[in-house]
This record gives structure tokens, C-alpha cells and sequence, in this order.
């Protein structure tokens, strides 16, 4: 996603637009830079010269205004693939969000396509109504605005964590303070130090600290000591009674503290306390996990002995089963296991469905028996006057093979649950391996400039930076790289007013 930028209001319109053109004495950059006029407001010019002057008549408005020139910029990554209209009508946005009136204002936008895409703004801040457009905070303000329009444009918005303060609608101001957000002074840079071997040593002991610090399980000073123990690198700390840290490194006879190496003992302590956060996150995460994996278990349990005890001619108490198993059951849907409430959809519905159908199980019995009890007591007809008629005879022995064949009735229940059994079970299975999946959110307390993760990189402390990492790295390079661009500009005007 794209990086706003506002740099220091400026004097110079001429200056400005020599150096974002690549004319005058810049003309050689142009093709490199291959500038590119995309939006131009309350101005017909292309030349620079002839673009100082159009500003600094309209500048001349207000002369109580010693710095007019206002210049952002806003920059998109490759990688993001946002298309052309899509980037301008991002600017448009962006220009509005800055306070710019497109009634009002003069300002002129030009791409550059060097590197990587992004887009200067130059702004006249003195309105044709001569009022002052105001450049307070607006470091700050292009922040929130780039995050306001990346949320409204429905845009990934992972450079959230870069801006101090980011876009929020539920507050009466329209922006909150970002607790995600990580400050340059928590930015970790490579060591500098040209003396020979020195460098190298302060490189192993902060690669190493970093590379050890990845580790969520070590989240205490104590940890963090032993294991860099085990590289020979000896650390020393001191909590004071405000619990500020003071930490040091030696290695190979080289002593060094925690500022030198850009690892303040405060930026660790940081660090290691959301390690100790995170790791609570994945020990809960993982208990979630096997709770639900046993009490699939014990479930499956408890239903396999209430089927047995319906198809054994009893109704079962279903409260007293699962309870046999460790598992609270409240005669709706919710289970509790082991601390941990559990909804069971369709139980009370399977409940039922074996109710009816013991019952009617047992009204065929009731059926049964009374035929059968009807045969067993009816009496064989008697002889009248010692002879029977063939009516009685035929009777008799009709009533003789049904008493011979006539058994004894039996109660069989026969309830199978495999369907919802199964249905259950692999639902929380399913659920568990879910838990046990799910992505956590790993605070960061600091960022790592380019050069130390490719050191670390190439020294092989850690073998991947994960995604997250490299979303910040990408954007403190791309941030960088303008802010070059920019220095270089300053510097080249600085060489040419010398000559």
C-alpha cells in the first residue's frame, strides 16, 4: 500500500519543479526518472521556469508568507499491482484530505517512474482568496489520511503499524492514537563502526540478540542470558526501581552496551514481554485445541453409552452419562469440559428422535405381549355331551399351532447415532485442528533496517524473515528511497548555488 510523505514547506517553486521535471540542471535525469504530469490545477505551463513564475505570482498574494511551497509525496509498491486509475484517484483523496480545494488551490502532480512508481505533489499554499493553507502537523495528517482512504477504498491496509496515527470514524476527531505503531527511535540499524574487527563483533552480538529474541519462548532476561551464554556472548542487566533496564554485551573481549548495538535495554525488556504475551496466546490456543480434541473423545463416549443403554430397555439419564466423563451438560446444547463452555447443535434433537423411537419400540411391545398373552389364556372348546362338533375341532387345532408358535415377545430397541455421531465428531475435530491453525497476532516493539536483514540473511542467524517483517522492511525501503531522492535533490541545488 502506498507511503505518504510531507516533506518541509519550501521557498522555492523553480527549484522544486527543476528537480521533480528533471529539467535544468537535472535534464539528465529525465530518463531515468521519466517524469510524468498526471494532475495540474489553475496552471498551463510544463516548463519549469515558466511554473516558478505562475506559482510565485499567485504566492505574491500573501507575502507575509516566507515558505508557500508545500510538497508531498505518495508512494506505491510494485508489488501491490494497484492500477494507474485506482493511484489516481487515490491522490485526488489524498488531496482533499490535505486541505486542498481544487477551487482554491494551485498545485501540480507528477509521477515518476524510477525504482518503483511514485508521485510528487506540489502545492501552492497561499489560496486565491490569499488564505494560507495550514502545513501544521501534516506529517501526521498524511499518515491518517494515506490509512483513511486505503480502509475506504477497501485497499490491504498492512502499513497500518507505520503511522502514528491512523483513520478511526467512532472517534469525534476522526483519527486515534495507533498502539500498533512502531517510532524510527525503535528502528534497529546496522552498526557502523570502521574499526577493524570491532564491527564485526557488535554485528555477531546484535544479529545474535535479534536472532534470539525471535524466539517466543524466551521471554525474560534470565532466558534471553542463557541462551546467549551458550554463543559466548556474556549479558549483563540492571532493573532500576522503575523498572527501566540497563543492559551490556562482551564478547571476545569486547564490551559493549545494549545503545551502541541500537538494543536498548528498555527496547529488549519490550520485546521480551511480548514474547511472554505471545506465548501465553499460543499456550491458550493450544489448550482450546486439546480440549476440544478430548472432549470430541469423551463425547463420542458418552453417546456410545446412552445408545447402549436404550438398546439395553433403558432410558438414560443424559446429564448423569456425560457427567461420568467429565462433561457438564445443561439439557439444551451446552456442554462444559474442563473449564470451557461447548455448543453441540442438534443434541436435543437427537435426544428426542431415540425418545420416540424407544417409544415406539416399546408401544409395539405393548402390542405384542397383549397378543401374545391373548393366545396363551384362550381356552379350548369342550365336548358337548362328549362329542365335539367339527367347528370346535377345527378351532382347537387352529388354536393349538398358534399356542405352539406363539413367543414370548421381546423389547428391542434398536437406535443407531452413527450419522450425527459422526457428524459431531468430525465437526469438532475439524474445530480443534482450526484452533490449533489459527495465526496470532505477534506484536512487534521494533523494526529491522534492510541492511541488518540481509546481514542476517547472508551470516545465516535466521534462514526466513516472515511475512510481516518483510511488509515493514519493504515499506522502510520504499520510504527510504524517497526521502534519498529528496536528499539528493537538496544536495545537487546546494552544489549549483556553490558554483
Amino acid at each position: 500500500m502506498p507511503i505518504g510523505e510531507a516533506h518541509k514547506t519550501g521557498n522555492s517553486f523553480t527549484g522544486i519543479f527543476e528537480y521533480i521535471l528533471a529539467q535544468g540542471n537535472y535534464k539528465n535525469e529525465n530518463i531515468t526518472k521519466k517524469p510524468e504530469i498526471v494532475l495540474q490545477n489553475f496552471s498551463l505551463e510544463n516548463d519549469y521556469k515558466s511554473l516558478g513564475k505562475e506559482f510565485r505570482f499567485q504566492a505574491n498574494e500573501n507575502k507575509k508568507v516566507i515558505k508557500p511551497v508545500m510538497h508531498l509525496t505518495l508512494n506505491f509498491s510494485e508489488k501491490d499491482n494497484i492500477k494507474n486509475h485506482v493511484q489516481l484517484n487515490f491522490l485526488k483523496r489524498l488531496l482533499k484530505e490535505m486541505g486542498v480545494d481544487k477551487q482554491n488551490h494551485q498545485y501540480l502532480v507528477v509521477r515518476h517512474n524510477d525504482k518503483h512508481p511514485h508521485y510528487h505533489i506540489i502545492v501552492n499554499r497561499v489560496g486565491l482568496d490569499g488564505i494560507t493553507l495550514s502545513d501544521k502537523n501534516s506529517k501526521l495528517r498524511i499518515g491518517t489520511a494515506v490509512d483513511k482512504i486505503e480502509k475506504e477504498l477497501g485497499l490491504d491496509n498492512y502499513l497500518e503499524k507505520t503511522r502514528k496515527f491512523v483513520y478511526d470514524p467512532t472517534n469525534e476527531k476522526g483519527y486515534k492514537k495507533n498502539n500498533k505503531y512502531i517510532s524510527n527511535e525503535n528502528l534497529i540499524k546496522t552498526n557502523r563502526d570502521k574499526q577493524v574487527g570491532i564491527k564485526e563483533k557488535k554485528d555477531f552480538i546484535q544479529l545474535k540478540v535479534l536472532d534470539i529474541l525471535s524466539n517466543y519462548k524466551i521471554n525474560s532476561l534470565e532466558s534471553l542470558r542463557n541462551e546467549l551464554a551458550v554463543h559466548k556472548i556474556e549479558f549483563k542487566y540492571t532493573v532500576d526501581s522503575r523498572n527501566q533496564v540497563a543492559v551490556s554485551f562482551k564478547y571476545d573481549k569486547l564490551s559493549v552496551k545494549g545503545s551502541q548495538i541500537k538494543l536498548k535495554g528498555n527496547l529488549i525488556r519490550n520485546k521480551l514481554e511480548t514474547n511472554k504475551i505471545y506465548n501465553i496466546k499460543r499456550s491458550d490456543r493450544d489448550n482450546r485445541a486439546d480440549v476440544l480434541k478430548d472432549f470430541s473423545k469423551n463425547f463420542k463416549e458418552s453417546i456410545d453409552s446412552i445408545i447402549n443403554q436404550y438398546n439395553s430397555n433403558k432410558i438414560p439419564n443424559f446429564k448423569q452419562v456425560f457427567a461420568n466423563n467429565g462433561i457438564e451438560y445443561n439439557g439444551k446444547e451446552l456442554f462444559e469440559y474442563k473449564k470451557c463452555a461447548i455448543t453441540v447443535n442438534n443434541i436435543e434433537k437427537f435426544k428426542n428422535e431415540c425418545d420416540r423411537q424407544f417409544d415406539d419400540a416399546l408401544k409395539q411391545f405393548e402390542r405384542e405381549k397383549r397378543k401374545y398373552n391373548e393366545i396363551i389364556n384362550a381356552e379350548y372348546k369342550m365336548p358337548i355331551l362328549g362329542v365335539l362338533l367339527p367347528s370346535q375341532k377345527k378351532y382347537n387345532e387352529e388354536l393349538r399351532n398358534l399356542k405352539f408358535h406363539n413367543d414370548r415377545p421381546e423389547l428391542k430397541i434398536n437406535i443407531k447415532a452413527d450419522s450425527f455421531e459422526n457428524l459431531v465428531i468430525n465437526f469438532l475435530n475439524e474445530e480443534s485442528k482450526k484452533i490449533r491453525n489459527e495465526e496470532l497476532n505477534r506484536e512487534s516493539v521494533y523494526k529491522i533496517d534492510e541492511s541488518v536483514v540481509k546481514k542476517m540473511i547472508d551470516d545465516r542467524y535466521i534462514d526466513k524473515i516472515s511475512s510481516k517483517s518483510n511488509d515493514v522492511m519493504d515499506s522502510i525501503m520504499r520510504s527510504n528511497s524517497i526521502n534519498d531522492d529528496y536528499d539528493e535533490y537538496k544536495r545537487k541545488r546546494k552544489n549549483t548555488r556553490k558554483r
